[in-house]
């Protein structure tokens, strides 16, 4: 459901009244009207699936890429970087191997966001630059 209208500006007091979504809400999205007029989350249409990293996991990083508009998770386990692609049993999709994976780390992987791309180091391998899409 998404719903939009002119936006008002409630005043910032406690009133003790109920406010239907109807008269102040600018934009809904994820929810639906119940019986009683009153709004309830949607459901999502996928359920929670656990996945069993093939190695130690050394970094889990989330951004939010094209001005908040994409959810990218990266995980990097072993040797190999992961990016999330699904909710399934196949939910991650390799997008870079053969980096070092070594007990002995003195410098911890990193992440950052620049520009819409997603830059990892871990000091060892060459800086990895991934813009969201395989």
């Amino acid at each position: 459901m998404s719903y939009t209208r002119q936006a008002q500006v409630l005043p910032t007091i406690e009133s003790g009244k109920t406010y239907s979504a109807d008269e102040f809400a600018f934009q809904i999205r994820n929810l639906q009207r119940t019986s009683e007029g009153t709004l309830a989350s949607v459901r999502g249409p996928c359920r929670y699936t656990t996945f069993a990293w093939p190695s130690r996991v050394y970094s889990v990083f989330h951004a939010l890429l094209d001005q908040g508009m994409r959810d990218v998770l990266m995980v990097r386990s072993g040797s190999t970087m992961y990016t999330q692609t699904g909710w399934g049993t196949n939910a991650f999709t390799s997008v870079h191997t053969n980096l070092t994976e070594t007990a002995s780390y003195k410098y911890p992987d990193q992440f950052c966001e620049v520009g819409g791309r997603i830059v990892w180091t871990n000091g060892v391998d060459n800086p990895l630059v991934y813009d969201g899409y395989i």
